[in-house]
């Protein structure tokens, strides 16, 4: 059962007190890996028994992980995060139901879902943690603080991607439209297509250009993709374009910019050969990205 699926079955019947801890050890995570038993017992006014049977009873229901030494302490699993951020959904009236998964990444899930209104949307769980924490540190900027929990990391995550899609979709770029966030959540417009990797007809120049296009009004708004593949652009039936996956952009200004871009061409490079496409050479399509020429030049 994935942390959504358990998320789900438990928000029912949770109890206030049950509710008030989880919120409390999300608070103490800012502070500590792991919130020691008698922080959040005299935050929740009870004994430190009482309160603990109350959070093993959250263990039991995998909302939260305990460790017994060199104290009692507890987390929040994704699970138990997963709860909290759709109650937020549930009771900001954002959401009315939650569907099955979309796709699965090293880094998120995605899930199709339903806005109270009854439009189709897709709901982002950010998972950081699935990958090492020096790997982590060393390709997201969000992972500021030697001592940043993946909880944490993962709020960062959504912030980051939720601030990318305001900036593009304002600027008119082909990327889903952000509709919420809240803590490593981000609800956005349902997705359109499967991912370009997928996509088995012919793929036209038109097609090509098309896509350095939309990286050319990125950098215009101010986004570097800087981790673009085959496996986060979208490619509908009709061979429409659509960019997604933004926590780990960075802005043009930044010291590295031309290197994570000229990472995304190579990447896309790369794919098209496979295809047997020639695409424009690594400079003509920089200096078409970055505005310095009105149109690509093929080789």
């Amino acid at each position: 059962m994935s942390s959504v699926d358990i998320a789900v079955r438990t928000m029912r019947s949770q109890t206030p007190s049950a509710s008030q801890a989880l919120l409390i050890v999300e608070s103490g995570l800012t502070r500590f890996e792991y919130v020691p038993l008698h922080v959040i017992a005299l935050a929740m006014k009870m004994s430190s028994e009482r309160a603990r049977h109350l959070l093993d009873l959250l263990v039991k229901d995998d909302l939260l992980r305990a460790v017994g030494a060199p104290y009692r302490g507890y987390t929040l699993t994704y699970a138990g995060a997963d709860l909290l951020a759709l109650k937020t959904l549930a009771d900001e009236n954002v959401l009315s139901a939650v569907g099955k998964p979309v796709g699965v990444g090293k880094e998120s899930d995605v899930y199709d879902a339903l806005l109270e209104g009854g439009d189709e949307v897709a709901v982002k769980f950010h998972r950081v943690g699935r990958i090492s924490f020096r790997q982590t540190r060393r390709l997201r900027g969000y992972a500021a603080g030697a001592h940043a929990g993946w909880i944490v990391q993962a709020k960062r995550a959504a912030a980051r991607e939720f601030e990318a899609l305001v900036k593009l979709h304002g600027s008119h770029a082909s990327v889903p439209k952000p509709i919420y966030r809240t803590r490593h959540v981000v609800v956005m417009s349902a997705l359109d297509g499967r991912p370009l990797v997928e996509y088995r007809q012919t793929i036209p120049r038109q097609m090509v250009e098309e896509l350095f296009t939309h990286m050319r009004v990125m950098y215009k708004a101010g986004v570097v993709h800087a981790d673009l593949s085959e496996y986060n652009i979208l490619a509908s039936e009709e061979g429409h374009l659509t960019l997604f996956d933004f926590p780990q952009w960075v802005s043009p200004g930044h010291k590295d910019a031309d290197r994570y871009l000229s990472s995304d061409i190579n990447n896309l490079q790369t794919f098209l050969l496979k295809r047997n496409i020639s695409p424009p050479p690594l400079n003509s399509i920089l200096n078409y990205v970055r505005g310095e020429t009105e149109r690509l030049e093929w080789a």
